[in-house]
């Protein structure tokens, strides 16, 4: 019988400046950046505890998916020289999630597919806080985006999505991507390119819900969403 791993909680390397987000701890060189996906789950922008395995999964799901979706926009990877690391390209990241919604949940808590999948942003709130719903129209007064750069960024999400449902579908309905994030940034010659992570656990939803939702659900049911005492998992 093999021996479970032990779980990556946190990493303390010599090199660069490091940044620990909620998931990845990133350590900025000159030109790169080395991006390691811990096993630290979170909900609510909150980190809850470890999951073994779990960081290799969202690495790994990352590139595949970064590989698929290159035809539609070029990323930030550089190469995966581990299962838990990627290596990344430095850019000028938009302070935006781009949220894609193809289904909504009904009253009943089942989930009804949309005749068109809508595009919800959100902001990018530092580690701590939460994220929150802005519009195009702010997004273009608050001069996050021109009008045009959003149009772009908007086409280029649903493009995504559309590849993304449409390849987990033909791997059966159960694995249907519902909804999903994406973030974006500038390279320095003004390209736009796909960064982050995509259509993995922790930035979708899924039919068969291969993803978190069903850690929010247990929360949400012992009345913890974010504030006040975590219950003991």
């Amino acid at each position: 019988m093999g021996v479970l791993r032990m779980k990556i909680e946190k990493t303390n390397l010599e090199i660069g400046k490091k940044y620990e987000g909620k998931v990845r701890d990133s350590y900025f060189l000159e030109d790169e950046i080395v991006m390691i996906a811990t096993d630290r789950i979170s909900a609510f922008d909150v980190v809850l505890g470890t999951i073994p395995y779990k960081g290799q999964i969202l690495n790994q799901l990352s590139a595949f998916w970064f590989e698929q979706t290159k035809e539609i926009i070029q990323n930030h990877l550089i190469s995966v020289p581990d299962p838990n690391i990627s290596i990344v390209r430095k850019c000028n990241p938009i302070p935006l999630e781009i949220i894609v919604r193809g289904h909504i949940r009904n009253a009943d808590n089942s989930w009804r597919e949309l005749e068109y999948p809508i595009v919800t942003p959100s902001t990018k709130a530092p580690k701590g806080f939460h994220d929150k719903p802005i519009n195009k129209g702010e997004i273009i007064d608050r001069k996050i985006l021109t009008g045009a750069e959003y149009n772009d960024v908007e086409y280029v999400a649903l493009e995504l999505f559309k590849f993304g449902k449409n390849l987990t579908r033909s791997k059966g309905r159960q694995f249907t991507l519902m909804d999903t994030k994406y973030e974006l940034a500038w390279e320095c010659d003004g390209k736009l390119i796909l960064i982050d992570e995509i259509h993995t656990p922790d930035s979708s939803r899924t039919i068969g819900q291969y993803d978190k939702e069903f850690l929010r659900a247990w929360l949400k049911e012992r009345g913890y969403s974010g504030e006040g005492k975590i219950p003991k998992i």
